[in-house]
């Protein structure tokens, strides 16, 4: 399932309404941008100037999310820390510690790899350091 999702990664509305036509989801406008949400299935997109740009999978009960259960990029499992991801992938192209951020608030710790025209954007929980969400987006 994995390589279908992330195959919808600049595809166009066509494409996407094909691909989610029979799913249960929920569609946010946020400033021009919709945010499709597959709450029960554990994943999101996000369709900006006419493509879907953005694709993140949520760990358990994320952002009121389910488990995504399917294969993750790279092989990469949620339980997986900052240290045994970058034993995985190596070095990242960007490092964010945590931080606090007036009117976000706190943002989490976040390694971003840069691979093949998309980035993975990988969020870490502040005090288990296991991968909470990844966010893979079309550079």
């Amino acid at each position: 399932m994995i390589d279908v999702i992330i195959e919808i990664l600049g595809q166009d509305e066509n494409f996407l309404n094909r691909y989610i036509e029979n799913l249960d989801f929920e569609e946010e406008n946020i400033g021009g941008d919709i945010y499709i949400k597959f709450m029960k299935l554990g994943f999101s997109l996000r369709y900006s100037d006419k493509i879907v740009d953005s694709i993140i999978f949520y760990a358990k009960n994320k952002e009121g999310y389910a488990a995504y259960n399917g294969t993750l990029p790279f092989n990469l499992r949620f339980s997986m820390n900052r240290e045994g991801v970058r034993s995985l992938l190596g070095d990242p192209s960007f490092i964010r510690e945590a931080k606090m951020v007036p009117v976000l608030g706190a943002l989490p710790p976040l390694d971003r790899y840069d691979v093949d025209g998309k980035s993975y954007a990988i969020s870490y929980d502040d005090r288990s350091n296991s991968i909470t969400k990844i966010n893979i987006f079309v550079n």
